[in-house]
């Protein structure tokens, strides 16, 4: 249910769809938190660069029969680019990510058990065990996986309903692995802080989601 309330920072107009502990003014782009039945401010964030995703707030699709909403969005940076983090509110209650990366999608949820943080931490650690970490397998639950790709990146825009709070411009460690299954892990690592997320999932295509409410794109039609 879309509930509103004011900024306490500038006054305008804020929109929450799934009441998450963060959300961004759209006006002053305040970070705002919430405690209680309130939020109030806790940091700033630069304005959101456009783009050409066709994806906003406000888009809407399926997966695995299930209707989400996207409420949020994570823009992260590296040397050679950036890509689209969209936070998803599912109907049934779950929270998820679409990640958008060089025209690829992927559909991923944080893995957030203490027993999976250290399985994964201990075959991440006999993956490198056997030399360069690129193009080695490492076993996650009995699916064998590649890693692809890894490389520094940070935070550098924010907008709408997010989970935790996000600093921007602190380095992180993204690693990518792909199943042969069309299955997917990223990890993302904190090297000041030692912490590790983990994001499991599979990739998907435009068709696979049904997506709608999407911006328009001069000379862009789905497919």
């Amino acid at each position: 249910m879309l509930q509103t309330f004011s900024c306490p920072s500038c006054g305008g107009e804020v929109k929450l769809h799934s009441f998450q502990e963060y959300v961004v003014c759209p006006y002053c782009r305040h970070i705002l938190i919430r405690k209680d039945e309130a939020y109030d401010t806790t940091g700033h964030t630069s304005l959101v660069a456009d783009d050409c995703t066709p994806y906003q707030i406000g888009s809407e699709g399926w997966y695995q029969g299930v209707h989400f909403g996207i409420v949020g969005r994570v823009r992260m940076a590296w040397s050679a680019g950036f890509w689209n983090e969209w936070h998803l509110f599912f109907d049934d209650g779950r929270f998820g990510w679409l990640a958008e990366a060089q025209g690829q999608l992927a559909i991923l949820f944080e893995e957030r058990s203490p027993e999976f943080l250290d399985y994964f931490r201990e075959a991440m650690k006999f993956s490198r065990s056997k030399g360069c970490f690129l193009n080695n397998e490492i076993f996650i639950e009995q699916i064998e996986y590649v890693c692809r790709d890894t490389k520094h990146a940070s935070c550098i825009a924010l907008e709408g309903e997010l989970p935790q709070f996000i600093r921007q411009h602190e380095q992180r460690v993204c690693t990518d692995m792909t199943s042969r299954e069309n299955r997917c892990v990223t990890a993302e690592i904190d090297p000041g802080r030692g912490s590790l997320r983990v994001f499991t999932g599979e990739h998907v295509s435009f068709k696979d989601i049904r997506a709608y409410n999407l911006r328009e794109l001069e000379g862009w039609r789905p497919r």
